[in-house]
């Protein structure tokens, strides 16, 4: 747990492109936006059948390169290890909730929350398998100049056994993106501009559980694949 807190790398200033119009702000949202909403990578088990509080810590990798190009002035930000801290707690049976965080002393001048909510609507008599629905929001702040808030909703099939979790997911997500103007911002014509853009999302991913102990790994795509990985334990 500790090596992930520690992972990722402090960089003085976050270099984001500017003199955008609103297609390649658009283009911004699609390569760093969803940055913000939540990660699901976790098991088919609900948290409601353990006791206690579940304390994770996650990493995903944050593509600023692909953005670089847009930029009216010459940036080379390179990209970015964003570190996640999530808190879940299960209640009754199917019901599971949880908060998620993107402490600024973490990475400097990027942060964030999200919240979900997950409700198994489904499990199979016979088999270990479960339907859940994942309600989620939040938003994330790229150096004061960009915010980002989303919603949204996905559905997740999972597969368990006593160690192993494996499970694939589908959805939709909206954000909307605010990018300050000013003489040191964002927009081509200095004033702040809204973008509102909306995604399907799917994802798969698997889990091992020992214990107390959780590690998980999930890939996800957007308009863009990433990797996220997870190390939780059960207090």
């Amino acid at each position: 747990m500790a090596l992930l807190l520690l992972a990722a790398p402090s960089f003085a200033y976050l270099k984001l492109p500017n003199g955008l119009d609103s297609d390649e702000r658009k283009s911004v949202m699609k390569s760093i936006g969803f940055a913000g909403t939540t990660k699901y990578v976790s098991n088919g088990y609900m948290l409601g059948g353990y006791d206690g509080i579940e304390f994770s810590s996650q990493l995903e990798s944050i593509s600023f390169s692909d953005v670089n190009h847009l930029s009216m002035t010459a940036i080379d930000q390179q990209n970015q290890v964003l570190t996640r801290l999530g808190l879940a707690k299960g209640f009754y049976h199917n019901l599971e909730i949880s908060l998620q965080f993107i402490p600024f002393f973490l990475q400097t001048e990027m942060s964030g929350y999200s919240g979900s909510i997950k409700y198994s609507m489904y499990e199979d008599e016979n088999i270990p398998v479960t339907i859940d629905v994942l309600l989620h929001g939040g938003g994330i702040n790229f150096g004061n100049l960009l915010g980002i808030q989303s919603a949204g909703m996905d559905f997740i099939v999972n597969y368990y056994k006593k160690y192993w979790s494996f499970y694939a997911g589908f959805g939709q997500t909206r954000i909307i993106g605010t990018f300050i103007g000013g003489n040191n911002g964002l927009t081509e014509d200095n004033q702040t501009a809204t973008e509102d853009l909306g995604q399907n999302r799917v994802f798969a991913g698997m889990s091992y559980d020992f214990q107390t102990f959780q590690l998980g790994l999930q890939a996800e795509r957007f308009y863009e694949t990433t990797g996220i990985v997870k190390i939780g334990k059960r207090f």
